[in-house]
């Protein structure tokens, strides 16, 4: 019995976690406890602290916290094959155990609230090649109706962030904005990203180095981010409808733009003969942006790109998430399931 107790208090940190981890897994399997009292509860106070501690500093903390983690895992990675040893694989269990709980207590339990479908009482239609050619068409209008933004951005293109937070402000909610560059710069375009969004300060942050037309509609999604939108193809969702609701024609243009690129890959794999009828719809100014994005990207296609998008999408597919990195393009599904309730108008 003593011999018990010695070990309890040995390793009482690591049991400790491990039932904390416990006890969040078996809170994520109900949504509408997690609903309630997470994401509508302690979430909502939890990331506007983190915004209100964080936001004023002009650079990410965020990603200098980041640096410090891979150094420190990098170092006890090493140590654990130079010479292995029980104290360092220890040592990097309760580390992984602290990152799971971190991470699910200051953003990662969202991925197991209630979905989009049911938060916005949406009834989830078939998206037939019907539905998806209505889509296209819309996202044909909409782009045709703003007309050629290029002016907007400035010279040389660039785009304020807090224009997007202030969007979020009106159409989402948004309150105590922390929106920032990565600081990581161009090398996020060779790991294939165009933002994240960081659970342990609760900034969002935009690579800025991307195209200049393509940073609006990636803000709004950031911030829908930590609006509590876990997964992928709702922060999109929540993000288009507030830059499409939006007076600054410069998010409409983005978010519009975003959608139909997600419409020509479903009209590509359902209805590919129909893809050059929209294409050839397209203004001429649209066309010089796409043709400049699919340039833009071929400059910095790379091996490492690849296997991070592998890796991501199996960190997707962990996160409810099973279609992986085509999460994405969930977001014709919900806006078709929204258009069919409030009228096609109101995308």
């Amino acid at each position: 019995m003593l011999k018990f107790v010695e070990i309890l208090k040995k390793h009482r940190t690591l049991l400790l976690l491990l039932l904390v981890s416990l006890v969040i897994k078996l809170f994520s399997l109900f949504p509408e406890a997690v609903e309630k009292w997470y994401s509508n509860g302690f979430y909502i106070y939890s990331s506007r602290l983190q915004r209100w501690l964080f936001g004023w500093i002009p650079f990410s903390i965020g990603d200098l916290f980041y640096l410090i983690v891979i150094i420190y895992l990098l170092y006890i990675v090493f140590r654990l094959f130079k010479k292995i040893r029980v104290h360092y694989l220890y040592t990097m269990v309760k580390a992984f155990l602290i990152i799971y709980i971190s991470f699910n207590v200051l953003w990662g339990l969202n991925y197991n609230r209630l979905t989009i479908q049911e938060r916005y009482d949406l009834e989830l239609v078939s998206l037939d090649s019907q539905k998806v050619c209505q889509f296209a068409q819309a996202m044909v209008n909409r782009l045709a109706a703003i007309g050629d933004v290029n002016e907007a951005f400035g010279h040389p293109p660039a785009f304020e962030l807090n224009r997007a937070a202030d969007v979020m402000k009106s159409n989402a909610g948004y309150k105590a904005a922390s929106v920032k560059p990565s600081l990581f710069g161009v090398l996020g375009n060779y790991l294939g990203y165009s933002g994240y969004y960081n659970p342990i300060t609760g900034e969002a942050q935009v690579n800025t180095k991307t195209p200049y037309f393509t940073v609006p509609f990636t803000t709004t999604h950031e911030i829908a981010h930590q609006l509590g939108c876990a997964k992928e193809s709702e922060a999109n969702f929540v993000g288009f409808l507030a830059a499409s609701k939006s007076e600054d024609p410069v998010l409409r243009y983005s978010a519009y733009l975003d959608g139909y690129l997600y419409a020509q890959a479903y009209i590509k794999r359902m209805v590919p003969s129909m893809e050059s009828y929209y294409h050839d719809q397209l203004p001429i100014w649209v066309l010089r942006d796409l043709d400049y994005l699919k340039e833009y990207w071929k400059k910095y296609k790379n091996p490492i790109d690849r296997l991070i998008s592998i890796l991501y999408g199996e960190f997707l597919k962990a996160n409810e998430q099973p279609e992986g990195m085509l999460s994405y393009s969930g977001l014709v599904t919900w806006l078709v399931a929204y258009a069919e309730k409030e009228g096609w108008d109101t995308l």
